[in-house]
């Protein structure tokens, strides 16, 4: 599987930061924007990775163990790989 890591850069920011908000505000994009990037990550991989808040009682995100495990692996990746030249990274 591929993954671009713009995606995957944004949903760590957002487990990061607790939120899309904080995120946004962090990455300098808008909020839209990120909520946007980590449904199409999402949809990519095929499972959800964060529970969201709703309602009124909105409390921000929660990590699905499914996003635990991309968060803990792409923190990984980050502190010991190389950055690819080309931008993406395969995790088997």
């Amino acid at each position: 599987m591929v993954i671009n890591l713009h995606l995957l850069r944004i949903f760590y920011t957002v487990s990061s930061e607790g939120g899309f908000s904080n995120a946004a505000t962090h990455l300098c994009i808008s909020q839209p924007a990120v909520s946007k990037a980590v449904s199409e990550l999402e949809r990519q991989i095929g499972l959800p990775l964060l529970e969201r808040g709703s309602g009124r009682s909105r409390k921000g995100i929660h990590l699905t163990e499914h996003g635990q495990v991309l968060f803990r692996e792409f923190n990984f990746e980050v502190r010991h790989s190389p950055m690819p030249p080309d931008g993406t990274l395969r995790i088997p």
